[in-house]
């Protein structure tokens, strides 16, 4: 079992709207096994709302031969997007929503990665990642 703690300090919006705000996310994983994965992230949103993901997930090693190459899918739940901004998510019930998050990531060494998540048609999201 090892830990992974995570980072992003941006979010690429496909299309760039006035309201949209910075997006800002701390999260952990843990891994159950070498390739299984439980975790949660806390961020603020698009509008700057408060936002949490919790969620299970794989992630597929040596993508392509590539060691250092990774891809990795998490699916879970949503809590977010309320008020003006609860139809900018699909399925939102009082701020809940499903949500499945693809990722493709590249390991620089044991400890460190950076990862690329693909926000639906929304945008992009990036990252850095810390076994400790």
């Amino acid at each position: 079992m090892r830990w992974e703690w995570m980072f992003s300090p941006y979010a690429h919006h496909f299309r760039r709207s006035n309201q949209h705000r910075n997006v800002y996310l701390l999260g952990v994983e843990r891994y159950q096994t070498e390739n299984w994965l439980v975790g949660v992230g806390v961020f603020s949103n698009s509008f700057g709302q408060p936002s949490a993901y919790a969620y299970g997930g794989y992630q597929w090693s040596d993508l392509f031969g590539q060691p250092r190459l990774y891809l990795k899918l998490t699916a879970g739940v949503m809590y977010g997007y309320v008020g003006e901004h609860k139809d900018k998510v699909p399925f939102n019930h009082n701020g809940w929503s499903p949500l499945v998050v693809p990722a493709i990531g590249y390991r620089l060494n044991s400890r460190h990665s950076l990862q690329v998540s693909a926000l639906g048609t929304a945008g992009l999201l990036f990252s850095y990642h810390f076994r400790p």
